[in-house]
Formats: C-alpha cells, structure tokens, sequence
C-alpha cells in the first residue's frame, strides 16, 4: 500500500477521525519515506493508530512497551474489579517518527483476533488504558477521559460522556451482536488517478464529512481481520442509542408538574386520591 497517496487522498472528505488499526512498521532501519507518512497525517484533525497487543501474565513485559507506554492515557474512574482486565504486552507499534505526533491504541494481533467481540478497557503494567476503538470513540465524543466512567463486573458498562453508554461483557469487552456488514470502499479508488473520477457516488458517501474512516488492511476471505473486526466494533457502537439527561430546568419542570397534578387529584378526589396513591 502506499499510505503517502492514499492519505493524501482521504483528506478533502475531512474525517472527523482516521483510525489506523494496521501497525504502520515497517522494521529497522525505518524506510525513507517513513516520515512522508508522517507529514501525510498531519491534515487530519485526530488520527489514533494501531498498537498491537497480546494477551500476557501480569508480570510479563517487553522493551517495546517501556518506549511506548507512556503515550497511553490513563483510566481512572473505574468501579468493580480492575484486576479482570485483560494484562497486555505490546509486540508491535507504529515508526517513531509517526507515533510521535498521534495518539496510539492496542489491537489483537492477527493471531489473537475474536470475530465476536473487542477489549475496550486493557491493563499494561500498572495501569488501566482505553482500546483504539475507545479512544477513537473519545475522540468522536469530545469527552475528557477524566469525565468517563467504567464499571466491570456484573451490569459492565462505559459512559464515554454525551449520552455514549456501550455494554460491556464482565471483563470489560464490547461484544458484537450485528452481523450487518460494514460499510467500505476499495482502497485502490482512492490511489488510482483523480479521486474525483475513480470514486463513485456512494464511496464518496460513505466517507463523507465528519465520520470516523478506518483504514486497513483488508481481504475478501471469510476470516475477519483487524481493520475489519475495529470496523465492526465502531459501527455498531456508534449505532447505539444515546441517553438524554434532562438539565436542572427541565428536571424542576418535571417536579413542579408532578406536584400540580398531585394538588389537583386531592382536590377533586380527596380521600380517594391519596388512599388510590397509598395502594400503588
């Protein structure tokens, strides 16, 4: 793939976030045009790229993740059990002159990918850290991850701010349910002459303003693969309806009208209405 055009290519339809879930690695020494890479994601206002991760014992570690463990933000707001979480080991993350300037997120490894559901919360070392899709989604939201909140155990949960709530399994996994397939365009349409012309119609839809565009690898096997399965999770979490909570106003509204409704029952029922209220 040659990231540079197509990057290049995806920044006239302004996503509102590029998720990378594919580690941009390409070994040491780093490629020449490694840092065009770079300088191709600077147009996109928030880019989150892939980490990969693997499932380890707690007292596991590499030298890959003392270099990157600091560009993790933190979890703090947790109830239930933070010691279910799943304990990662990075085994893989993007060029250093590409991780510099972007935000980064763990995903399975090819070798450990769950086609039915996805960590959102994980543990590296001592600490609690979002998935891609989380801070892809905390991106999305605008929400501080100070503001968000994460229950494990029974009734899981994650509020990401805004009225974003996602179930989540004990352990703090989102779990997919949705078999629809998500929607995507060939990567080739982008890179092949004008953009304008070797896209059609419903592509430039689907990448249209203000979304969040994952770009990976993909393949037309049955098999899922990474990019796919974030895809999936992405999807389908941002499908979900969101909760309204009413504001301080409308909340005394709703008591103010409560009580009138309450005066106008005991006046013209009298008894009958508080011994009716009594019964229920």
């Amino acid at each position: 793939i040659d990231w540079q055009i197509l990057l290049k290519a995806l920044v006239p339809f302004e996503p509102d976030v590029l998720v990378i879930p594919t580690v941009l690695d390409w070994g040491m020494p780093p490629p020449e045009f490694v840092p065009q890479v770079g300088e191709a994601l600077l147009p996109f206002p928030s880019v989150v790229l892939g980490v990969e991760g693997r499932g380890v014992g707690a007292q596991e570690t590499s030298a890959t993740d003392a270099s990157v463990n600091d560009a993790f933000p933190q979890l703090t707001r947790f109830s239930g059990d933070e010691v279910t979480l799943p304990v990662q080991r990075v085994v893989s993350a993007p060029a250093d002159s590409i991780r510099r300037q972007m935000e980064l997120g763990i995903v399975p490894g090819p070798l450990n990918i769950d086609p039915d559901s996805t960590p959102l919360v994980l543990r590296l070392h001592d600490k609690a850290i979002p998935s891609l899709v989380m801070q892809a989604l905390t991106r999305h939201t605008r929400t501080p991850y100070s503001l968000q909140r994460v229950r494990l155990g029974d009734g899981a949960g994650a509020h990401l701010g805004k009225g974003h709530y996602l179930p989540l399994t004990p352990e703090g996994s989102f779990a997919l349910k949705s078999k629809t397939p998500v929607a995507s365009i060939n990567a080739l349409d982008l890179m092949t002459g004008e953009l304008a012309d070797a896209l059609s119609a419903e592509g430039r839809a689907k990448l249209g303003r203000g979304k969040i565009v994952v770009l990976g690898i993909d393949s037309d096997l049955p098999q899922p693969t990474v990019a796919r399965v974030q895809a999936r999770v992405l999807s389908e979490a941002l499908a979900l309806p969101t909760l309204v909570t009413l504001g301080e106003v409308a909340r005394w509204s709703v008591a103010g009208v409560a009580a009138v409704v309450g005066l106008l029952l005991l006046r013209f029922r009298g008894g009958k209405a508080l011994r009716t209220g009594l019964l229920l």
